[in-house]
């Protein structure tokens, strides 16, 4: 057995969860040397004995310590992971949100463009519309125009022709020159009586006019 002061340390790899060892840490934490003696299945202890047992339950607490120290990193390690892979997940999330926003300010540009192009359309077309009506109505205005021209032109031809009214003055003229009574009067006198000259001047301008 080693002595008290030169002591063999025994390196051991302790299973926590096993149920002995939690009976073991309950009989070494009491003070009653009968619970040691019924776990050892003793009836007695030496002072050695019972200090390896103190030493050995100070390793074990340490070994719990230590275990709980470990637990206690890979859980800061854990919740480190987590966060950033929280982190990851909005970012990855506040990226969807601005690709569906530009997707849908892309939609509505095309939508605006696609409008404004019908309107652009409709107006050319309108435009179209009211053009060939002007040309319509300007060309049925000319043909109104150039039929009141032809009209007057044709009336103006009618009032300059009248054969038969010139005919008749000419004829009445001449016919009165040629009466017995004027030429008679013509030989006698020389000239033309005032009264006949002026008869057959007033009736020739009145037929004329």
């Amino acid at each position: 057995m080693a002595s008290k002061n030169h002591r063999t340390v025994i390196p051991i790899k302790l299973d926590l969860t096993h149920p002995d060892l939690s009976l073991f840490l309950k009989h070494t934490d009491s003070n009653s040397e009968q619970d040691q003696e019924q776990f050892n299945g003793e009836s007695s202890l030496d002072h050695d004995q019972h200090y390896d047992h103190s030493w050995y339950h100070q390793q074990i607490q340490e070994a719990i310590y230590q275990s709980q120290v470990q637990q206690q990193q890979q859980q800061h390690i854990q919740l480190t992971t987590y966060q950033q892979q929280q982190a990851q997940l909005t970012t990855y999330q506040q990226q969807q949100a601005q690709m569906t926003t530009y997707q849908q300010q892309q939609q509505a540009q095309l939508i605006t463009f696609h409008q404004q192009h019908a309107q652009t359309a409709a107006f050319q077309r309108q435009s179209l519309v009211e053009a060939y009506q002007q040309q319509v109505l300007a060309e049925a205005y000319q043909k109104q125009v150039a039929e009141a021209h032809q009209e007057q032109l044709a009336q103006m031809a009618v009032r300059q022709r009248q054969p038969t009214v010139t005919l008749q003055s000419n004829t009445w003229t001449e016919a009165v020159n040629q009466t017995p009574f004027y030429a008679a009067e013509h030989h006698i006198q020389g000239k033309t009586s005032a009264s006949t000259a002026n008869l057959g001047h007033t009736r020739v301008e009145a037929i004329t006019t």
